[in-house]
């Protein structure tokens, strides 16, 4: 397994839905107080849990109800969001190991601190990983949607690095939901 970082005629480009779709979740994310007011909350208990024991795992997950969400999405949009999670991973960390979500795109954007996702470029033990950098958004408008979001398609193994500047928080948006979605651990 190696790993090159993506440069800049590699970076992620988002098929017209996906960008459709970013856009309207990037705002929801940023931009809307009761969405937001949603994210703080499931960050603040993810948080809480991490930080409250140190024999706990190096990252928590915590679920976002997506009920209110999907009112502002555009109804053709609807299905490809089904489930939402806060992620935090301690800061200077990997996930180890690696996982994929085999019947579920993730587009994932880092809310809080930065990091990076590295995603697999094949099926196989010896695959090449590419190394994507993420960064929160800094509130401007000229900040490029991939410079934050990132899109790891089903069956994809995957894994994320945060930075040692700070525990690293992202925000999953999962086009299976939770009842559905098949996650697997890569398997040395």
């Amino acid at each position: 397994m190696t790993l090159h970082s993506a440069k800049p005629e590699e970076l992620m480009e988002f098929s017209p839905l996906d960008a459709e779709l970013i856009s309207h979740l990037d705002a929801l994310v940023f931009s809307s107080t009761e969405f937001q007011s949603q994210l703080i909350d499931a960050w603040k208990a993810a948080e809480s849990e991490l930080n409250a024991d140190s024999s706990k795992p190096d990252w928590v997950c915590k679920e976002v109800d997506l009920t209110k969400l999907k009112v502002f999405l555009p109804e053709h949009l609807r299905s490809h969001v089904n489930l939402c999670r806060v992620f935090i991973l301690r800061r200077g960390l990997r996930l180890d190991p690696p996982e994929r979500h085999r019947n579920s795109t993730q587009r994932l954007v880092s809310f809080r601190n930065s990091g990076s996702m590295q995603t697999a470029l094949a099926d196989s033990a010896d695959t090449d990983f590419v190394r994507y950098e993420l960064t929160g958004s800094d509130g401007s408008p000229e900040q490029a949607l991939f410079e934050r979001w990132n899109i790891v398609p089903p069956n994809t193994w995957h894994y994320p690095t945060s930075s040692p500047d700070g525990d690293w928080c992202t925000v999953t948006f999962h086009s299976a939901g939770a009842a559905e979605i098949i996650d697997q651990d890569w398997i040395y």
